[in-house]
This record gives structure tokens, C-alpha cells and sequence, in this order.
């Protein structure tokens, strides 16, 4: 059997680069733990970008070799399965199933075409306005709900793993995602609320904290106008009349359908009533589709379940786990102890470029939400001592938590990954425009602004 070069070249990668860390001498910081962490960590994410090895072996063997080399405990490696993150992603890869084989799936996303007007560009702006509304009502709890809308369009114009797919399921990403960065909701609130354990201030309200970030809405639109360029389908997607007459050759909703409608609808009244009920959206997004199976319903098939990826969701899991375990070693917050002399008594602007880069670093090896636990606090005491508006300096931890490259590195960006539309070449491409957008955006018009409004 002859062995490609490109085969040989990875391969070459995949073991040099973390043998080169792993000849690192170790010190009281780099501890021989760490040293084999970031050497298997960066081995398996290697493996995942140049697929030389199945993706759902290395994910079973990377939280199990944090394991077996006695570098954390096993109810850590494998506490995200505790989490309702896998689940939910499950929950949502059954319902988009059933949604499909009820045929609900292609009614809802002709529908969607016929009122987009049918082009490729009108399903992007489309997406994002959606998602958009979703979070006045669903704020920070958009993703799900956006990712299988994205994926049902997708399976409905049969696009596969193409640019085009790539396109829609990072335009609703985004149209779920970036709205938050001039809406206050609980994600952004997460870092407030440990900056404030320094600073004692209240949370800025909804309209104050608007105000403060709306130019931010101009980041959302240039991202969707890129994606639409960036990702432009190889072929011409049909007009509207070609999406009305698919949507007629449907006929009359069946009963399948309105059952799974209702499903759907109960799904969505389940989730705008959280507050009251108490029961954390990833575990109704978990139990709901379920219902699919109950009598009465009974709409959903062995198939139905069958056909879940279940190579994504352990993906999710060895992803989530990479965080976990930084930050179980304390990666983050020895990476901020050894920032902090860095930018004491330097400028407002020289602060904000540094903090954006060092959350960007970070995100690699924890998640945002580890990150914000770990750099918000002790920034916040620097912000302060530089006469910075710290609440200035929690929107720029923020923007820069949302940087990625690998969709390991944020669970929200990993769940429109998982559902398998897009390849990880188109989603890093399009990841890495966003980040470097972002840092041009943040630094060449959000900080100006905010000095233009008084806000720093």
C-alpha cells in the first residue's frame, strides 16, 4: 500500500510538534503535568485538523490518556459528560432527525427561502435577522435553536459539505452569537459579575449597556456580508419561484408533521419559560425531543435515533474536556499571574490590544467561561489602577473570548459544528476572517467610540 506524502507530512506534525514540547525542560511553572497535557492536547488537535487519524478515536483516547498518564483524575477528564452540553447537542441532533423524516425539516426551510426571497444572500441576512430576535427572547440561548434551523436549509437544498452549507451554518452562528455583544444577557453578565466583585458597581441596564456597545451591530453585519462572499455556493442557488413550487409539492401538512410541529412549539415555550420553571435549557433541549416517542406522538423512528452522530458528540466531549482539564491545572491562572507586569502603568489602548490577545491565546486551552473565571478579577484590579473603565475592559475580555480557530474552543460555535455541515477547513477559514476582523473592529472603532461617548 503506497503512502501519500501528504500523509507522511502530517504525520510528521502530528508527533514532532508535541515531541518538541515535550523536550521543554520543566520548572516550577512548566510542571512535568503540564508539559504532557499541552503535548497530548496539541497531538490530538492535530489530529483533528489534518484527519490522519478517525475523529471519534481521538476522542475517546485523549480524555482517557489525561487518565492513564495520571494527569487528572478520571471524574475530571470525563466530567463533561456530567454537563448538559453533550445531551443537549443530542437532544438537537434527534429533533432535527425527526424533523426530517416527518418531513417538518423541508417545510419549514422552503418556507424560509420563500420569505428570504430565495437567494443565497437573502438566506444569510436572513438567518442572522433571525437569530437576532431569538435573543430578545432567548438571550445567550439562541444556539441551539439557530443551529437546526441552518442545518434543516442545508439538508433541504441537499448542499452537503460545501462552501454554501459552510455559509449558512456560520451565518446563523453569528446571528446567534455576536447580537450579545451589544444586547446584555447572562453570557456577557458572567464576566460583569466577577469584575464587580472587585469594583462593588451594579450591572449597567439594558439600555445603558446598548448604548455603550451599538456599534457592535456594524461587526454583526460586516461578518454576514463576508460570510456571503467568502462562502458563495459553486452553483446558483434557485430563486424564489423554484422554493414556492417545492413548497407546494409538499401539500397538506400531515399529521406527523403538525405532531412534530407540536413538539417543536412545546420545545420553544419550555425554553421562553426557563425562569420560571427552573430546569436548565440544555436538559429541555435533552427531554423534549424524547417526547417524539411517547404514545399518542410516537412520531419518531429507530432510525431517528440511529442516525445521530454520535462521532460529533464525542467530539464535544474530548473538546470540552480540554478546557476542564486546563483548568484544573491552573494553565489560566499562571498565564495571568505572568501577565500582570506585562501591562501594569501602561496606556488604556496598550491594555486592551493585550487583553484581547491573551484571551484569544487562552481560548486554545480553556474555555471562555474557565477564562473569565481566571483573568476578569485580577484585570479588573489593573483597570482600575490605570484610571480604565473596567467595564470597558469586560466587553474586550468578551469579544475576545468569541475568537476562535477549532470549534474545540468554544461549546456555543461547537454545537453549529456538530451538526456535521461543514468542513473544519471552511469553519477555521471563516473563524480566523472573524478573529482578525474582530481585532481590527475592536481596536479601530469600539475603543475610538467608546472615548467618543465618554465610556473610557
Amino acid at each position: 500500500m503506497s503512502i501519500s506524502k501528504k500523509h507522511v507530512i502530517s504525520w510528521i506534525f502530528t508527533l514532532g510538534i508535541p515531541l518538541i514540547l515535550m523536550l521543554i525542560p520543566t520548572n516550577d511553572v512548566y510542571t512535568p503535568q503540564i508539559r504532557i497535557y499541552c503535548a497530548i492536547t496539541l497531538m490530538a488537535i492535530i489530529m483533528f485538523a489534518v484527519e490522519n487519524v478517525n475523529q471519534a478515536a481521538v476522542s475517546i483516547m485523549l480524555p482517557i490518556a489525561y487518565i492513564i498518564l495520571n494527569i487528572v483524575p478520571a471524574e475530571v477528564a470525563l466530567s463533561p459528560w456530567l454537563s448538559s452540553t453533550p445531551w443537549m447537542i443530542w437532544g438537537g441532533l434527534l429533533l432535527s432527525n425527526v424533523m426530517e423524516s416527518t418531513g417538518l425539516l423541508q417545510r419549514i426551510a422552503y418556507k424560509c427561502m420563500v420569505l428570504t426571497g430565495g437567494t443565497y444572500f437573502g438566506i444569510l441576512i436572513g438567518l442572522a435577522l433571525a437569530g437576532w430576535i431569538l435573543n430578545f427572547f432567548i438571550p445567550s440561548q439562541a444556539c441551539l435553536p439557530m443551529a437546526v434551523l441552518a442545518y434543516s436549509i442545508c439538508k433541504a437544498l441537499d448542499l452537503g459539505l460545501s462552501k454554501a452549507s459552510a455559509g449558512i451554518m456560520l451565518s446563523a452562528a453569528a446571528g446567534a452569537l455576536l447580537p450579545l455583544m451589544f444586547m446584555y444577557g447572562p453570557s456577557v453578565a458572567v464576566v460583569y459579575t466577577t469584575g464587580m466583585s472587585v469594583t462593588g458597581d451594579a450591572a449597567p441596564s439594558w439600555t445603558e449597556f446598548l448604548i455603550q456597545n451599538l456599534v457592535s451591530v456594524l461587526f454583526l453585519v460586516v461578518m454576514v456580508l463576508l460570510y456571503a462572499k467568502m462562502f458563495k455556493p459553486e452553483t446558483h442557488i434557485n430563486g424564489k419561484d423554484y422554493f414556492v413550487a417545492k413548497y407546494a409539492e409538499l401539500g397538506k401538512m400531515s399529521l406527523k408533521e403538525k405532531k412534530c410541529l407540536g413538539v417543536c412549539l412545546f420545545l420553544v415555550l419550555a425554553i421562553l419559560t426557563t425562569n420560571i420553571h427552573g430546569v436548565a435549557i440544555g436538559w429541555v433541549f435533552t427531554f423534549i425531543p424524547c417526547t417524539c416517542y411517547w404514545p399518542l406522538i410516537n412520531i419518531g423512528s429507530k432510525d431517528d435515533i440511529k442516525n445521530v452522530n454520535y462521532s460529533m458528540l464525542l467530539f464535544v466531549v474530548a473538546c470540552t474536556s480540554i478546557g476542564t482539564v486546563a483548568s484544573a491545572l491552573g494553565v489560566g491562572q499562571i498565564i495571568t499571574d505572568m501577565s500582570m507586569p506585562i501591562i501594569e502603568g501602561k496606556s488604556m489602548w496598550f491594555v486592551a490590544g493585550f487583553v484581547w490577545i491573551l484571551c484569544v491565546v487562552l481560548n486554545f486551552l480553556m474555555t471562555p467561561l474557565a477564562i473569565w473565571g481566571a483573568v476578569t478579577a485580577p484585570l479588573t484590579s489593573i483597570a482600575l489602577s490605570i484610571g480604565m473603565n473596567p467595564e470597558a475592559l469586560y466587553m474586550v475580555i468578551y469579544h475576545a473570548c468569541d475568537q476562535i480557530i477549532f470549534p474545540y474552543e468554544n461549546v456555543y460555535y461547537l454545537i453549529f459544528f456538530s451538526f456535521g455541515a461543514m468542513k473544519l477547513s471552511h469553519f477555521a477559514k471563516g473563524m480566523a476572517v472573524k478573529m482578525l476582523v474582530n481585532f481590527i473592529f475592536v481596536m479601530g472603532i469600539l475603543v475610538p467610540y467608546w472615548m467618543l461617548i465618554g465610556f473610557i
